[in-house]
């Protein structure tokens, strides 16, 4: 990194700063409506859309992950294959595309994380 490209970015964290400062200060004297009147007026591109996670789902018991991985894969490529004998990355890979909340709590299962 060049001096004049450190030199920028401390005059850009000085500034932050600075700005950080002074919402600190007008927050306290206009409350919440300032922070919205400030989102308002911030260009887009200083607001990163929040990603889509999956709904937390409590892991399995043991008894609900023993039951489960006694279940076929209804579809693809371990069509009518238990859900025991699959692969972990191929279920791994399915639970982040589309399968049922179910696979979910499976893998996070106390049985599953101690194989």
């Amino acid at each position: 990194m060049k001096i004049a490209d450190i030199e920028k970015n401390m005059k850009a964290a000085g500034a932050a700063a600075i700005v950080a400062a002074f919402v600190d200060e007008e927050f306290e004297f206009y409350g919440d409506r300032f922070l919205e009147e400030l989102a308002l007026m911030l260009p887009k591109k200083l607001c990163k859309p929040k990603e889509k996670k999956a709904p937390l789902l409590r892991p399995m018991t043991q008894q609900e992950a023993r039951n489960f991985g006694s279940v076929t894969v209804p579809f693809g490529k371990y069509n009518n294959v238990a859900v025991d004998n699959v692969p972990m990355d191929w279920l791994q890979w399915l639970a982040d595309q589309t399968f049922v909340d179910n696979l979910r709590r499976y893998l996070e299962s106390e049985r599953v994380k101690s194989e």
